[in-house]
């Protein structure tokens, strides 16, 4: 996530009151574009209102702590919502496939 080549991205962690070391991890970030908070277990649900609750951005992912975010996948998702005003979700994974590229974002 935070090697993405768009830079203009905003992370909400929610502490969903994880036991491992979570917290260490977390602290362990000093990029202002951070923003963690810690509550007790509720459930991935409220984890998620509680992020949207205070998100900034015009556009939002969710990542899970299993999921992994290719470096272009922001910018890509981003340039194809901009470009396609008549879109209002992209999510998934985006296959790119033409004779010169094979990718996934």
């Amino acid at each position: 996530m935070i090697n993405q080549t768009y830079i203009h991205w905003e992370l909400i962690i929610i502490n969903d009151g994880s036991t491992d070391n979570t917290s260490s991890l977390i602290a362990s970030f000093s990029d202002t574009r951070i923003i963690s908070l810690t509550q007790e277990n509720q459930g991935v649900s409220h984890a998620r209102n509680r992020g949207l609750d205070i998100a900034k951005g015009k556009y939002i992912t969710f990542l899970d702590a299993d999921d992994v975010l290719p470096r272009q996948s922001i910018e890509k998702r981003y340039l194809y919502l901009e470009q396609n005003k008549d879109i209002d979700i992209v999510d998934g994974i985006i296959n790119v496939k033409n004779s010169t590229l094979d990718r996934r974002y």
